[in-house]
């Protein structure tokens, strides 16, 4: 969800050049401008590499050149001229902003926050700063930090709508952090909907609040909610995808798996996708497909601790069937793929109804025995879904 808005100023673009830089060939700037406004990066950068090569402080050539290099993602020209930019320019807080962007789309959010942080100091009101400066922290896990952050940008402006989104993302998943109350999830749902109003063509507010309602089980606005999104990207495979494990819940499991399959048109090697239909499946009492299911997923994917959890699912669909000598095998896989070592997967392991009539067993007891003494994290290596999956 990063929203790092684009900053040229109309003045930069079509003003005179200024007092400092009048030395510098308008006519060659003006050019090196439109190259730069119509997209033509690599002639952008030629145009203003002549100039700083002649004019070796000419700051607007290294912030438009910074720029050019930015969209063509080559961070590391991009970063250096923005650095000159700074230090030639040291009041200039799109610079700064720019050099957080930078640092922001390279992961390193530690930086990026400094950055952001130096723009906003510059310029209290400096929206896009205020707001990235928050998906930073946000990144981070800094999740309070996130929403003050995201709150200063909407003091500025009250009309921002991805601000308002982004809070509603803070407060709700922060789960993996610590579960949410149920004032959290009404703040999360009173910013998801904000966004939406101030912005009816967002798509991630739906996307989100959809998560959200699911996890309230309030199946049909979630499901209203994916409709909503969808209608902005039809071809959206994680939409198709939600859409399908919805209907499932629902008990429509014909339109479930006809969203799912959707899903995987759109992405072929979606696994979570055939994980669904596997789920389904089993509610179907269709249990050789179940099977069949988890195994496509996790041949779909290097993640270790994701095979370690299909491994899991089919040991469900094995005590169902009473096989427990297939039942204890899957499980014995899922120990060694470290499976339980995520707090969410050992909880959804100790509740688990179809194991209830093994659990008295000594066979299975040891097994819950190892799988307890392992360190829970909570870090899941698909945390993007692991609240939504390992439910049961």
């Amino acid at each position: 969800m990063k929203y790092i808005s684009t900053i040229i100023t109309i003045l930069l673009l079509t003003g005179t050049l200024t007092a400092q830089e009048g030395i510098a060939d308008k006519k060659q700037f003006n050019a090196a401008v439109l190259y730069h406004t119509q997209g033509k990066y690599d002639e952008a950068i030629e145009g203003f590499s002549r100039l700083i090569a002649g004019y070796p402080e000419f700051v607007k050539a290294y912030f438009f050149r910074g720029y050019a290099y930015l969209k063509k993602k080559d961070y590391k020209n991009a970063l250096a001229d923005f650095k000159i930019a700074s230090e030639l320019d040291k009041k200039n807080d799109k610079v700064f902003f720019y050099i957080g962007k930078i640092y922001y789309d390279q992961g390193q959010y530690q930086d990026a926050i400094g950055y952001f942080s130096k723009a906003i100091s510059l310029n209290p009101r400096h929206t896009s700063a205020l707001n990235d400066r928050g998906m930073a922290y946000y990144q981070l896990g800094q999740y309070d930090a996130a929403v003050k952050s995201f709150q200063s940008a909407i003091a500025v402006d009250p009309n921002f709508a991805m601000a308002y989104n982004n809070i509603g993302s803070a407060i709700f998943f922060n789960q993996n952090v610590a579960n949410p109350t149920k004032k959290d999830l009404r703040n999360a749902k009173t910013a998801f909907t904000k966004a939406i109003m101030l912005d009816p063509t967002l798509f991630v507010a739906y996307y989100n609040r959809a998560s959200m309602f699911y996890y309230l089980k309030n199946y049909d606005a979630a499901l209203a909610d994916i409709d909503n999104a969808l209608a902005i990207q039809e071809n959206n495979a994680m939409c198709h995808f939600y859409s399908g494990v919805i209907k499932g819940k629902q008990q429509n499991y014909a339109g479930g798996i006809a969203s799912l399959e959707v899903a995987i048109e759109l992405a072929p090697k979606l696994s979570y996708a055939y994980e669904e239909i596997g789920n389904i499946r089993k509610e179907e009492k269709q249990y050789l497909q179940a099977i069949q299911m988890y195994e496509k997923a996790y041949t779909l994917t290097q993640n270790s601790t994701y095979e370690g959890l299909m491994h899991y699912r089919k040991a469900i669909v094995y005590a169902l069937q009473e096989d427990e000598a297939s039942m204890y095998a899957a499980l014995k896989k899922a120990y060694k793929k470290k499976l339980f070592k995520d707090k969410k997967a050992y909880q959804a392991f100790t509740r688990e109804k179809a194991f209830k009539a093994y659990r008295t067993k000594k066979k299975f007891k040891k097994i819950q025995k190892k799988a307890r003494k392992g360190k829970k994290t909570n870090k899941f290596e698909n945390s993007e879904l692991s609240w939504f999956r390992l439910e049961n």
